[in-house]
């Protein structure tokens, strides 16, 4: 393995690490916001329609959904580390 290859292009791979993320967050608000539509019999049932046709509460639900997950590996990973 040559590593002097893996340092010259740490700074191109750290850039382009930071736009995956800035896109896997805008394609989860996108999943959200425009597929919501076709469940809008469900969610007209229990009254929560004239939340998800608004793009600001859809931005908010994706961004919840993305920390309540990362939230719960962090934990799990704690309580997995703490010996029986």
């Amino acid at each position: 393995m040559n590593l002097e290859i893996i340092i010259d292009s740490m700074p191109a791979l750290l850039e382009g690490m930071g736009l995956t993320i800035q896109i896997t967050l805008l394609v989860q608000l996108f999943l959200i916001y425009y597929d919501g539509g076709q469940f809008r019999a469900e969610l007209e049932s229990v009254g929560l329609w004239s939340f998800f046709r608004e793009a600001y509460f859809c931005a908010v639900f994706s961004l919840a959904l993305n920390t309540a997950g990362y939230t719960a590996e962090t934990l799990r990973g704690a309580i997995r580390a703490v010996p029986c």
